[in-house]
């Protein structure tokens, strides 16, 4: 009976989601004709609807891998998996309960959608996908489509507070069956998902020409960009409506319709060139041990559980040091303290909650109302975690 639910649910709301998707973002999805059997689904992540964007496309209702995030909503995550049932994950955390639960799927012959890099993307580029998602595809025994979002970046990024209206489309750019898989490799299908899920919105060669517009184009870039190419200071970038500035050296730059980044000092035409940039940064710069970076007030510390409310610790100062993270709680002055060997994972939800796990397998989570870079502590402690083994293969995390 619950899969009739999901069927109603799926069919009763499938005309307001292409009505409102094509109203808010001129959003086109491609109707998929293949045959109907248990899919796996792979996307890139680009748009907060990434998953009502896919699911226009198809004419059985379709699990997807969702945040953990999702389900510690008090009522209204029961109301969500009522209607839907997402399969949860926690971010920071290696989930073996989610496969389980996506193979699970599969085999009751029901469509499961997988995002494999994980994150929205925060420079537009497809990121960071793990090699156990090619083990998965080998060991889940159903064909597998691949599902590409263009242009979705631009008219959504995950930094950004605010919609930007173009023109969207979505289509399962090919299919990879089980025959296949079984004659290939995991690295070989893991460079397949690489390639077909790889989606760039603002090449250098064949420029975008759709705009997308909108009366807040470069606000808070800050969240993805936290480095000045001129003055090599952390957290001093500043934007307002189109326009971003560095409050310590002046650099200033606009944020173009188009995607493109314009500015007299600014050595970078794309977020995806300033992202590299500060990545290479990390890598060069010679900090001092136990330097720090910077700091942020007003952070929010919470203890979370899966599929639990979360557990406030306390209100305070997070400081970010090459080797660890303090959090000094205003109340009582009390220091929490993280140092990076003690962290096994760390991810960035949404577009600024930074969520990290320990060792004895506590989870944490750091909110803050106002905005700031989540992304810096996520990639310095990736950074420190490599190096500290001997070596960097230039994972951030993302």
């Amino acid at each position: 009976m619950t899969y009739y639910r999901h069927r109603f649910v799926f069919f009763a709301l499938k005309p307001f989601f292409r009505f409102f998707l094509k109203l808010r973002y001129n959003y086109t999805p491609v109707k998929f004709k293949g045959k109907k059997r248990p899919y796996l689904i792979l996307s890139n992540h680009v748009c907060t609807m990434d998953p009502f964007m896919v699911s226009l496309s198809f004419r059985a209702p379709i699990y997807f891998v969702a945040s953990d995030h999702l389900l510690r909503k008090g009522w209204i995550s029961k109301v969500i998996t009522f209607l839907v049932e997402p399969i949860g994950k926690l971010k920071a955390a290696s989930d073996l309960v989610t496969i389980k639960n996506m193979m699970k799927k599969l085999r009751q012959n029901k469509n499961v959608c997988l995002f494999p890099e994980g994150n929205r993307t925060f420079n537009g580029m497809t990121g960071y996908i793990a090699p156990s998602v090619g083990k998965f595809i080998k060991a889940c025994h159903a064909d597998v489509l691949f599902y590409t979002l263009e242009k979705g970046y631009l008219a959504d990024p995950r930094w950004a507070d605010h919609i930007r209206k173009g023109k969207l489309t979505g289509s399962v750019k090919s299919i990879l069956t089980i025959d296949e898989c079984e004659n290939m490799t995991v690295d070989e299908i893991v460079d397949i998902v690489k390639k077909e899920l790889n989606v760039n919105p603002t090449p250098k060669q064949d420029k975008n020409r759709i705009a997308f517009k909108g009366s807040h184009l470069a606000e808070h870039i800050e969240r993805a960009i936290f480095l000045c190419p001129v003055c090599y200071q952390v957290a001093t970038l500043h934007t307002n409506g189109a326009h971003g500035t560095c409050e310590n050296c002046g650099m200033d730059f606009n944020f173009l319709s188009t995607g493109y980044l314009a500015g007299k000092k600014l050595p970078f035409e794309t977020i995806y060139e300033w992202d590299e940039w500060q990545r290479e940064f990390i890598q060069t710069h010679l900090f001092e041990d136990g330097e720090l970076i910077c700091e942020n007030i007003n952070e929010r510390l919470y203890l979370i559980s899966r599929s639990r409310k979360n557990e406030l610790i306390g209100v305070g100062t997070l400081k970010l040091y090459t080797d660890r993270l303090e959090f000094i709680i205003e109340d009582s002055n009390e220091i929490c303290e993280f140092s990076f060997e003690s962290i096994e994972n760390m991810n960035v939800h949404g577009r600024q909650v930074l969520q990290f796990g320990v060792e004895n397998k506590d989870f944490y989570e750091l909110k803050n109302n106002a905005v700031r870079s989540a992304v810096k502590y996520m990639y310095f402690f990736y950074f420190y975690k490599q190096h500290a083994k001997g070596g960097f293969d230039g994972f951030f995390g993302i």
